[in-house]
């Protein structure tokens, strides 16, 4: 059986180790001054910090488009590939966690 770990973009994990370990990242919305960027794929870290130091309102973020998510895990799927998914929100988004587990029943292993 195949596993593919899914995590989020907040993981911060190297090019190196995305590429090394085969894993999936859901990057999430960030919104800088109205702009929304997804976190790792329109925007890096070092862009965010120097958009950052010229914002002029506080940045937010926002959850995933489901849509993404769903494709990724029926991608998955359709590769017979079992997610081992982990995220690492905190405890105040279980909004975004609902939205982001896989849409099947999982045992704990999977999760």
């Amino acid at each position: 059986m195949k596993i593919a770990v899914v995590t989020d973009s907040t993981a911060y994990l190297s090019e190196q180790e995305i590429a090394a370990n085969h894993i999936k990242i859901v990057p999430i919305p960030v919104i800088l001054d109205g702009n929304v960027y997804d976190e790792g794929k329109d925007i890096t870290t070092a862009e965010y910090y120097a958009k950052l130091r010229t914002a002029k309102t506080f940045p937010s973020t926002s959850q995933p488009p489901l849509g993404e998510v769903l494709k990724l895990y029926e991608n998955l799927a359709n590769e017979a590939t079992t997610p081992s998914s982990r995220f690492t929100w905190p405890a105040p988004f279980p909004a975004l966690w609902k939205r982001c587990a896989p849409p099947w029943p999982t045992s704990s292993r999977h999760t």
